[in-house]
Protein backbone atom coordinates (compact mmCIF):
# COMPACT_ATOMS: atom_id res chain seq x y z
CA UNK A 1 0.00 0.00 0.00
CA UNK A 2 1.36 3.37 -0.98
CA UNK A 3 0.42 5.60 1.95
CA UNK A 4 1.21 8.73 -0.04
CA UNK A 5 -1.44 7.68 -2.54
CA UNK A 6 -3.87 6.94 0.30
CA UNK A 7 -3.24 10.37 1.83
CA UNK A 8 -4.02 11.95 -1.53
CA UNK A 9 -7.17 9.84 -1.96
CA UNK A 10 -8.43 10.68 1.52
CA UNK A 11 -7.57 14.38 1.18
CA UNK A 12 -9.54 14.51 -2.05
CA UNK A 13 -12.37 12.53 -0.45
CA UNK A 14 -12.53 15.08 2.34
CA UNK A 15 -12.79 17.91 -0.18
CA UNK A 16 -15.28 16.12 -2.41
CA UNK A 17 -17.55 14.38 0.06
CA UNK A 18 -16.85 14.63 3.76
CA UNK A 19 -16.47 18.39 4.28
CA UNK A 20 -20.05 19.20 3.24
CA UNK A 21 -21.86 15.87 3.45
CA UNK A 22 -24.03 16.59 6.49
CA UNK A 23 -25.13 19.98 5.17
CA UNK A 24 -26.03 18.47 1.81
CA UNK A 25 -27.96 15.59 3.34
CA UNK A 26 -29.78 18.00 5.67
CA UNK A 27 -30.80 20.01 2.60
CA UNK A 28 -32.51 16.95 1.12
CA UNK A 29 -34.13 16.01 4.45
CA UNK A 30 -35.51 19.53 4.83
CA UNK A 31 -37.14 19.48 1.39
CA UNK A 32 -38.41 15.92 0.98
CA UNK A 33 -42.16 15.39 1.17
CA UNK A 34 -42.19 11.65 1.87
CA UNK A 35 -42.03 10.87 5.60
CA UNK A 36 -40.68 7.34 5.09
CA UNK A 37 -37.76 8.67 3.03
CA UNK A 38 -37.30 11.54 5.48
CA UNK A 39 -37.06 9.12 8.42
CA UNK A 40 -34.36 7.02 6.73
CA UNK A 41 -32.29 10.04 5.70
CA UNK A 42 -32.72 11.70 9.10
CA UNK A 43 -31.40 8.56 10.82
CA UNK A 44 -28.36 8.62 8.55
CA UNK A 45 -27.85 12.34 9.14
CA UNK A 46 -28.02 11.82 12.90
CA UNK A 47 -25.40 9.08 12.69
CA UNK A 48 -23.14 11.33 10.57
CA UNK A 49 -23.47 13.93 13.32
CA UNK A 50 -22.34 11.47 15.99
CA UNK A 51 -25.85 10.92 17.36
CA UNK A 52 -25.56 14.29 19.05
CA UNK A 53 -22.04 13.75 20.44
CA UNK A 54 -19.73 16.38 18.93
CA UNK A 55 -16.68 14.18 19.56
CA UNK A 56 -18.17 11.49 17.31
CA UNK A 57 -19.09 13.68 14.34
CA UNK A 58 -17.87 11.72 11.35
CA UNK A 59 -16.15 14.70 9.71
CA UNK A 60 -14.05 15.19 12.84
CA UNK A 61 -13.14 11.50 12.97
CA UNK A 62 -12.22 11.60 9.29
CA UNK A 63 -9.92 14.54 9.99
CA UNK A 64 -8.11 12.42 12.61
CA UNK A 65 -7.51 9.76 9.97
CA UNK A 66 -6.04 12.30 7.57
CA UNK A 67 -3.90 13.68 10.39
CA UNK A 68 -2.51 10.18 11.01
CA UNK A 69 -1.59 10.01 7.32
CA UNK A 70 0.01 13.48 7.36
CA UNK A 71 3.58 12.08 7.44
CA UNK A 72 2.83 10.54 4.04
CA UNK A 73 1.60 13.74 2.42
CA UNK A 74 3.41 14.18 -0.90
CA UNK A 75 6.51 16.32 -0.47
CA UNK A 76 5.69 18.03 -3.75
CA UNK A 77 2.08 18.67 -2.73
CA UNK A 78 0.30 21.29 -4.79
CA UNK A 79 -3.34 22.41 -4.33
CA UNK A 80 -3.98 21.25 -7.90
CA UNK A 81 -3.69 17.72 -6.53
CA UNK A 82 -7.06 18.32 -4.85
CA UNK A 83 -8.77 19.10 -8.17
CA UNK A 84 -10.64 15.77 -8.33
CA UNK A 85 -12.08 16.46 -4.87
CA UNK A 86 -13.08 20.01 -5.74
CA UNK A 87 -14.77 18.86 -8.94
CA UNK A 88 -16.66 16.12 -7.09
CA UNK A 89 -17.72 18.61 -4.43
CA UNK A 90 -19.14 20.96 -7.05
CA UNK A 91 -21.04 18.14 -8.72
CA UNK A 92 -22.46 16.78 -5.45
CA UNK A 93 -23.49 20.28 -4.41
CA UNK A 94 -25.54 20.59 -7.60
CA UNK A 95 -27.16 17.19 -7.08
CA UNK A 96 -28.00 17.49 -3.38
CA UNK A 97 -29.36 21.01 -3.77
CA UNK A 98 -31.25 20.39 -7.02
CA UNK A 99 -34.69 22.05 -6.85
CA UNK A 100 -36.19 18.55 -7.01
CA UNK A 101 -35.11 16.86 -3.73
CA UNK A 102 -35.56 13.42 -5.28
CA UNK A 103 -32.40 14.09 -7.30
CA UNK A 104 -30.66 14.35 -3.91
CA UNK A 105 -32.33 11.12 -2.78
CA UNK A 106 -30.90 9.37 -5.85
CA UNK A 107 -27.49 10.84 -5.01
CA UNK A 108 -27.78 9.62 -1.41
CA UNK A 109 -28.64 6.10 -2.58
CA UNK A 110 -25.53 5.82 -4.73
CA UNK A 111 -23.26 7.49 -2.17
CA UNK A 112 -24.23 4.97 0.51
CA UNK A 113 -23.78 1.94 -1.72
CA UNK A 114 -20.45 3.15 -3.10
CA UNK A 115 -19.44 4.22 0.39
CA UNK A 116 -19.92 0.69 1.65
CA UNK A 117 -17.82 -0.72 -1.18
CA UNK A 118 -15.01 1.78 -0.70
CA UNK A 119 -15.00 1.40 3.09
CA UNK A 120 -14.66 -2.38 2.79
CA UNK A 121 -11.63 -2.08 0.53
CA UNK A 122 -10.00 0.67 2.60
CA UNK A 123 -10.55 -1.16 5.89
CA UNK A 124 -8.90 -4.27 4.55
CA UNK A 125 -5.93 -2.28 3.24
CA UNK A 126 -5.42 -0.40 6.50
CA UNK A 127 -5.75 -3.48 8.69
CA UNK A 128 -3.49 -5.76 6.73
CA UNK A 129 -0.95 -3.58 5.01
CA UNK A 130 -0.22 -0.42 6.94
CA UNK A 131 1.44 0.61 10.15
CA UNK A 132 -0.96 3.52 10.76
CA UNK A 133 -1.90 3.94 14.42
CA UNK A 134 -5.10 1.92 14.94
CA UNK A 135 -6.60 4.60 17.21
CA UNK A 136 -6.73 6.98 14.24
CA UNK A 137 -8.90 4.51 12.32
CA UNK A 138 -12.04 5.20 14.39
CA UNK A 139 -13.79 6.81 11.40
CA UNK A 140 -12.99 3.84 9.19
CA UNK A 141 -14.08 1.30 11.82
CA UNK A 142 -17.29 3.19 12.52
CA UNK A 143 -18.10 3.70 8.86
CA UNK A 144 -17.38 0.11 8.01
CA UNK A 145 -20.16 -0.92 10.44
CA UNK A 146 -22.60 1.87 9.63
CA UNK A 147 -22.26 1.61 5.87
CA UNK A 148 -23.68 -1.90 5.92
CA UNK A 149 -26.90 -0.51 7.39
CA UNK A 150 -26.78 2.57 5.19
CA UNK A 151 -26.41 0.43 2.07
CA UNK A 152 -29.44 -1.62 3.13
CA UNK A 153 -31.33 1.63 3.76
CA UNK A 154 -30.26 2.85 0.32
CA UNK A 155 -31.90 -0.21 -1.20
CA UNK A 156 -35.02 0.52 0.83
CA UNK A 157 -34.99 4.10 -0.47
CA UNK A 158 -34.64 2.85 -4.03
CA UNK A 159 -37.60 0.52 -3.52
CA UNK A 160 -39.75 3.33 -2.09
CA UNK A 161 -38.94 5.72 -4.92
CA UNK A 162 -39.18 2.96 -7.53
CA UNK A 163 -42.69 2.05 -6.40
CA UNK A 164 -43.83 5.57 -7.16
CA UNK A 165 -43.70 6.97 -3.62
CA UNK A 166 -41.67 9.87 -4.95
CA UNK A 167 -40.26 11.10 -8.22
CA UNK A 168 -38.68 7.99 -9.75
CA UNK A 169 -37.35 9.88 -12.78
CA UNK A 170 -35.57 12.48 -10.62
CA UNK A 171 -34.23 9.77 -8.29
CA UNK A 172 -32.83 7.86 -11.23
CA UNK A 173 -31.29 11.05 -12.63
CA UNK A 174 -29.59 11.77 -9.28
CA UNK A 175 -28.30 8.21 -9.01
CA UNK A 176 -26.88 8.13 -12.54
CA UNK A 177 -25.28 11.56 -12.25
CA UNK A 178 -23.72 10.65 -8.89
CA UNK A 179 -22.33 7.40 -10.28
CA UNK A 180 -20.80 9.38 -13.17
CA UNK A 181 -19.40 11.99 -10.78
CA UNK A 182 -17.72 9.27 -8.70
CA UNK A 183 -16.37 7.61 -11.84
CA UNK A 184 -14.91 10.95 -12.93
CA UNK A 185 -13.47 11.47 -9.44
CA UNK A 186 -11.57 8.18 -9.55
CA UNK A 187 -10.43 8.86 -13.09
CA UNK A 188 -9.15 12.23 -11.89
CA UNK A 189 -7.36 10.56 -8.99
CA UNK A 190 -5.75 8.12 -11.39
Amino acid sequence: VNLTHLWLLFANGREGIVANFTRRLASVVGRIDNEHICCILTKQLNEELGNGDISKVHRKLFDLLILALEPYKPQSFDEKMLSPGHELSQRLEELYTDPNPYVGVGAAIVMEIRGKQIDEVMSKEFRTRTNVDRSSLLWLNLHEELEIGHAEEALELATIVGKGDGDNHAGQKGAEMTANALWNFFNGMY
